[in-house]
């Protein structure tokens, strides 16, 4: 999309997207994107032809290495124009009833409204929605004003999104394509586990030993009972199983890299 000329009015909305290696899917995003002002998509470096497919749909086209999900999604929000910034993955669609309330929303909000929260609809690949064991209504703070919001990079792999303002609701479900199949919790969960431990080792994080036994526990009885993923049968403790997985792991993986660190350093000069 064009620069603003000098003297022309910045856009109200932007819609934001991280992207590498997502010609497979970045079409369904960005075509449920059209509402928006502008569409700004970073890649962090695709060795297909994201990008080329992006351009083609009107989105502006930046380029930076990936390094780390909040890292680029303010990276994202810096380079985009818009009063406003809708936070949109590439698996991710907005159907009509969300553009709409988005749009509705913004356009009504007072001075003192910084953000506001989307629910999210996670979609296996068979079509079957997860409506239960923590994956519904997963609200997430997607839709910010732009120089009132930063994503915070010491939290990777989700999002940490901080504004200085009220955060409101929307109604509308964003959808969510990202589980093409169970499998995928299992492979999603191993990757998010490391990418956490080694955020909570640059944060200096220091749980205690049994942690991973506490902390797995906790979000498996969290998921299963308390969400409600019984009433899902089997996917419902295969959702609780992986869960529990990602976050037993993390604390274990953590544990590991603060062992690597006190042997590399056995004087003790890092702090520890």
């Amino acid at each position: 999309m064009p620069e603003p000329t000098p003297g022309e009015a910045s856009p109200l909305l932007s819609a934001i997207v991280i992207a590498q290696d997502e010609a497979h899917r970045i079409e369904r995003c960005l075509h449920s994107l059209v509402f928006c002002d502008e569409i700004v998509v970073l890649d962090g470096g695709s060795r297909d032809d994201t990008a080329e497919r992006a351009s083609a749909l009107g989105a502006r086209v930046e380029r930076h290495p990936y390094d780390g999900m909040n890292s680029q999604k303010d990276r994202a929000r810096k380079l985009s124009r818009g009063e406003w910034v809708l936070n949109v993955d590439a698996d991710e669609e907005v159907p009509p009833a969300l553009a709409g309330e988005v749009r509705q929303s913004i356009e009504a909000a007072p001075e003192s409204m910084a953000g506001f929260q989307i629910p999210r609809r996670t979609f296996l690949g068979d079509g079957r929605w997860l409506s239960r064991g923590g994956y519904y209504p997963d609200r997430q703070l997607r839709l910010v004003r732009r120089e009132r919001a930063c994503w915070d990079a010491a939290y990777d792999p989700h999002d940490r999104v901080v504004v200085d303002g009220e955060v409101g609701r929307l109604q509308n479900d964003l959808w969510h394509h990202g589980v093409p199949d169970l499998e995928h919790l299992w492979t999603r969960a191993d990757r998010y586990a490391e990418a956490a431990a080694r955020a909570m080792l640059r944060r200096g994080e220091r749980p205690g030993p049994a942690a991973p036994l506490v902390h797995g526990a906790a979000r498996f009885v969290k998921s299963y009972l308390l969400k409600g993923g019984f009433l899902l049968g089997g996917l419902g403790l295969t959702l609780a199983r992986s869960q529990a997985y990602e976050v037993r792991e993390k604390y274990a993986r953590l544990a590991r890299l603060r062992r690597a660190e006190r042997e590399q350093d056995p004087g003790g000069t890092r702090g520890d």
